[in-house]
């Protein structure tokens, strides 16, 4: 470990230090301690642990959770004490992210797999060692139905986001590939939907990257973006560009959650 952060340090922080502090500084999502921090942490809790999809996985390790520390100190097994413990600690690392404002769900990649370690150790518990003697057939099948159902819920999920896949971003890709470009695109958007074409991309981010006066300063020949330029956190009306006005055609994508239009700008006469 040692080893490995001098590494990062000597030959990644300290070489890129300027770039790598504004990159820091200007992360999307951030924790801190507030007055508005219970509210926070209260929403993403419900929105995020308990909504239509989550909330059999999360009552399973609310369940799990609880009755590992049963287990903890009833039983002295020091194989399911370590790798419990091991758990546990994992979790309590990923809590700070609930005090994020903006949670994105690859944040919390993570933390699913810190509570799905700790639902594992402790069904393969209940599962496989007799535990409570009197009951121990009861608290097996009650723990295999958790297994399956958690199981079920999987395959069914997975099955689900399979048949509803589109193809938005190929299409998208595809059409721009078949265009020939000496000016940049530019537009949050544009990394994703310009893999296919030798065009140079430029992300744009209000106050942080690419965002003063982007059409003079990169003349670009088509700008990426959100209808109501959410994805830039509105970079070219703070400019006082109108997108609609600035293109000769607008080309509309619906990807996901997000309208997002290809912006074809005028040429410069």
């Amino acid at each position: 470990m040692i080893g490995l952060s001098l590494c990062f340090i000597l030959f990644w922080y300290l070489p890129l230090k300027q770039t790598f502090d504004y990159m820091m500084a200007n992360q999307s999502g951030t924790f801190k301690i507030s007055g508005e921090t219970g509210e926070i942490i209260k929403n993403n809790i419900r929105d995020i642990f308990f909504n239509n999809v989550n909330s059999v996985y999360s009552s399973a390790f609310c369940i799990c959770f609880l009755t590992g520390f049963l287990i903890f100190f009833f039983l002295k097994r020091i194989e399911f004490r370590t790798i419990f413990t091991c758990s546990v600690l994992w979790f309590l690392l990923e809590t700070h992210k609930l005090t994020m404002g903006y949670l994105p769900t690859r944040y919390l990649i993570s933390f699913y797999f810190s509570m799905g370690l700790l639902i594992s150790v402790v069904i393969s518990e209940l599962i496989f060692y007799p535990i409570f003697l009197k009951k121990n057939g009861l608290v097996k099948a009650i723990s295999f139905f958790i297994f399956m159902l958690l199981f079920y819920q999987n395959i069914t999920t997975l099955y689900s986001t399979y048949r509803q896949r589109t193809f938005v971003i190929k299409e998208a890709n595809t059409y721009i590939a078949k265009y020939l470009y000496n000016q940049p695109i530019i537009g949050a958007w544009a990394p994703t939907l310009c893999w296919d074409c030798k065009a140079r991309t430029l992300p744009v981010w209000n106050n942080f990257l690419n965002y003063k006066n982007p059409i003079q300063e990169y003349k670009p020949r088509i700008i990426i973006s959100e209808v109501d330029e959410t994805d830039s956190e509105k970079a070219y009306l703070a400019n006082g560009i109108i997108l609609s006005e600035e293109a000769d055609s607008v080309k509309k994508y619906h990807i996901g959650s997000w309208d997002v239009n290809l912006y074809w700008i005028k040429p410069e006469k």
